[in-house]
């Protein structure tokens, strides 16, 4: 029933999101509960706005224990806000290395009064340097560091970035002994070295849950699938069909 209830209230705003009275001075109070920056002509802005992502993974952030979570490939904050509302969850790490999405994730940091997030106007890869990363036009979702070779999709333009590797995950992430921490990755194709940093971190030994985006065209997923199942990781969730799909795996003991 109280799913019923739930659905019945996300159909109902839905239908005042962009018109009615749920924007307000420049910011829309998205369907997941969190208020964002007005970017109507970005496709990832509309997505977040109008919960087009389901609802799978906010209710798992929204009932997650005592915990934290990193969000690397934030965008404009959609996770991060979510976790943030959760006061079990401590501390939230949001990683985006746009700069003008940071600078909008910023913003809706600040709007939703979310304390508990500490973003980084960064990428994580294998090495700390200055990179190009290509954007698709109208989609700051879909942007990328893999090679141009492997692209396949039409990328408009491109924006120097900053990665950085394990050496800043060990410095600035700061997580408690005997915390869990739980981590999404949405990378477009570069989960494979945000993964190996992560493994190479101090307390990657704490990290119990893993949210993914796979995109079997660009990425070896059978040896992620192999290096986290190795770490002791097992399948818990999958949204989607191949080629492109959303993964969980959680590991029993962290």
């Amino acid at each position: 029933m109280p799913r019923i209830v739930a659905k019945l209230i996300r159909s109902f705003v839905k239908r005042f999101v962009r018109y009615g009275p749920l924007r307000e001075a420049g910011y829309t109070l998205s369907i997941y509960g969190v208020w964002l920056s007005d970017h109507w002509e970005d496709a990832t802005f509309r997505f977040c706005a109008n919960a087009s992502y389901g609802f799978f993974y906010s209710d798992w952030i929204e009932n997650l224990g005592d915990s934290v979570f990193i969000d690397i490939g934030a965008n404009q904050g959609l996770y991060s806000l979510i976790a943030a509302k959760n006061p079990r969850i401590s501390k939230v790490y949001a990683f985006e290395p746009q700069p003008e999405v940071f600078e909008r994730l910023c913003k809706n940091i600040s709007r939703n009064a979310a304390h508990r997030i500490q973003a980084f106007p960064f990428a994580v890869s294998d090495s700390a340097a200055e990179r190009q990363m290509r954007v698709k036009e109208g989609h700051s979702g879909v942007a990328t560091l893999r090679d141009e070779s492997m692209s396949g999709e039409d990328f408009g333009h491109s924006v120097k970035i900053i990665t950085v590797n394990k050496d800043f995950l060990n410095s600035e992430i700061n997580v408690p002994e005997g915390t869990k921490i739980a981590i999404k990755i949405d990378t477009e194709g570069h989960e494979a070295e945000v993964l190996a940093e992560l493994m190479r971190s101090g307390w990657w030994s704490q990290v119990f849950n893993i949210y993914y985006e796979v995109d079997e065209r660009y990425i070896d997923h059978a040896r992620i699938l192999k290096a986290l199942t190795d770490s002791g990781f097992s399948v818990a969730y999958r949204n989607g069909r191949k080629p492109h799909y959303d993964l969980m795996l959680q590991r029993s003991a962290a």
